[in-house]
């Protein structure tokens, strides 16, 4: 009977312990932080991950923002030697409403445990997403009529709201350091098209004529014959960083023979095609990194046409904004109607709050603008007045850059002038050619031109090498070539390269050879090469 008791202690012992310590802390190795997954729809944002973990027990793999954490992979074993690896994890739980997220991966006890704890490490991940919009039904069904951009950050969020003629453009937005929540907007949308029945403005014309393209027609002229084609040339997105460009090309048309200013369905039975394509390619770099939107306008006939452009800047809701224009001294208060003629280029127009502990904004015309007309206090468009060319391209590039604070507006710009490359002009009289020093991007021929097949197109590597003194960005164009911008950072090298459009691709399939004429443009400086590519052995 003496040895009954120690059996019954240890048979007690066997059911009272638990099978395996839990995990009491963990850290993520793969990914490294930050680390940007773009989603395209439900399934099609994936993440591997790995990293080790003190104690023993399965995990669950959770992003987490503020006080909210997400699951993204329940019940995951661990190794024998502390380690986790898990595979192909999709994001979709950190996708609202075509919005992606900023949050930071954690290991934790499965189905327990503190995200906000020390004890668990783990990256930065930054969700991204990209959405088409798309006509339902009736002749023109499945046409693109817009798109939408989240691009997740480490600092703020941006937003492309939309093609050319949305009803929103560049939506910025900082985050809370710590919780990753959205803080203050800086723009609130900025670069759309100025188009508003409310204050009569019509933001496109052609020839005196009021014209749209497709993200502009609303769904009552979805079914229209001539509805005009959105197509997506090119979209770029850089998991290391973030970075996405998007580029857009646009036929326009015209309700009618006339145009009319905003077209219904009652007063538009067709729309008719208008002889100029539009080309827009927008660059959201990584960090606190100016977005870009470049326009370009080419005439489809031949003959050179008129436009009247006018492109939107809202600023934030706050009624305290000021603004200081280019040769002014001081910051003003502006009100509906008020008129800024005569802008230079190269010029910042920068905007900010009397508290300098809210968000500053400047926008940089490359071009020298007609006017800045305001519609109330926080809003105003640029206005320009052009010649589209008979043949070449008619080129409009404007730079938004937001601050988190007010306080620094002025140096974000003077940063942002001094990383443009600027041609030097004369030397003043008497200063003894002590002018500014040319920064200009230098193109040499030491490559080796080469052509891999990639998917149903060919990726072509040219002979161009490009140097930039100071970061630039290459604009690679031409007949059967996808329209590429090849950003280069200070100081470094690059090969010119990009994709054939789906048509160059079929016909060098069908020849075996195709010659292309390409142009290589940046800042000042064009390049013009002809190249005969072969298909690969």
């Amino acid at each position: 009977m003496r040895f009954l008791a120690p059996l019954t202690l240890l048979a007690v012992l066997a059911v009272a312990a638990p099978a395996q310590a839990e995990v009491t802390a963990s850290v993520i190795t793969t990914p490294e932080s930050p680390r940007f997954v773009l989603s395209k729809g439900p399934g099609t944002g994936t993440l591997d991950i790995a990293g080790r973990v003190t104690g023993a027990g399965n995990i669950d793999i959770v992003c987490r923002r503020d006080q909210s954490w997400w699951v993204l992979a329940a019940d995951v074993p661990v190794a024998t030697d502390r380690t986790f690896a898990v595979d192909d994890v999709p994001v979709d739980p950190l996708v609202f409403d075509r919005h992606g997220s900023t949050c930071r991966l954690r290991a934790l006890p499965a189905g327990g445990g503190d995200p906000a704890s020390a004890s668990f490490q783990g990256p930065m991940l930054g969700v991204s997403t990209y959405v088409q919009a798309r006509v339902s039904g009736g002749p023109n069904d499945a046409m693109l009529t817009t798109y939408f951009v989240h691009a997740a950050g480490v600092d703020r969020e941006t937003q492309l709201d939309g093609a050319l003629g949305s009803r929103c453009g560049v939506v910025s937005t900082f985050l809370d350091p710590n919780t990753l929540q959205t803080s203050n907007y800086a723009l609130t949308c900025a670069g759309f098209l100025a188009s508003d029945p409310y204050w009569g403005s019509v933001g496109l014309r052609i020839d005196n004529a009021a014209v749209q393209p497709a993200a502009a027609l609303g769904a009552d002229l979805q079914a229209k014959p001539g509805f005009p084609r959105l197509e997506i040339t090119a979209f770029d997105f850089d998991p290391s960083t973030g970075a996405i460009t998007i580029t857009e090309r646009n036929t326009l048309a015209k309700c009618g023979p006339h145009g009319t200013d905003f077209p219904t369905s009652a007063d538009c039975a067709a729309l008719d095609p208008v002889p100029v394509t539009h080309v827009r390619t927008t660059t959201v770099p990584p960090g606190d990194q100016p977005v870009r939107i470049v326009d370009r306008w080419t005439s489809a006939d031949g003959r050179p046409h008129r436009l009247d452009f006018a492109l939107d800047q809202e600023l934030g809701s706050s009624s305290n904004i000021v603004y200081r224009f280019p040769g002014e001294t001081t910051y003003a208060e502006h009100d509906h109607g008020d008129v800024i003629g005569h802008l230079p280029a190269g010029a910042p127009l920068v905007a900010r709050d009397l508290d300098g502990a809210q968000s500053g904004v400047v926008v940089l015309p490359l071009q020298s603008p007609d006017a800045a007309v305001f519609f109330g206090g926080e809003n105003y468009t640029l206005e320009y007045e052009r010649t589209i060319p008979a043949t070449g391209e008619l080129t409009l590039t404007h730079y938004f850059l937001s601050t988190r604070r007010s306080d620094d507006v002025e140096a974000a710009a003077a940063k942002l002038l001094a990383s443009l490359a600027k041609p030097a002009g004369p030397a003043p009289h008497g200063s003894g050619g002590g002018g500014q020093t040319v920064m200009l991007p230098r193109f040499s021929r030491h490559g080796r031109l080469r052509v891999r097949r990639a998917g149903r197109t060919f990726r072509v590597v040219t002979r161009d090498r490009v140097t930039c003194p100071a970061a630039c960005t290459v604009h690679v164009s031409g007949r059967r070539v996808a329209a590429t911008d090849l950003p280069v950072a200070a100081g470094k090298t690059a090969a010119v390269r990009f994709r054939l459009t789906r048509g160059g691709a079929r016909k060098l399939r069908r020849a075996g050879r195709l010659r292309l004429h390409i142009a290589l443009t940046s800042g000042a400086v064009t390049a013009r090469r002809t190249l005969t590519v072969r298909v690969p052995a």
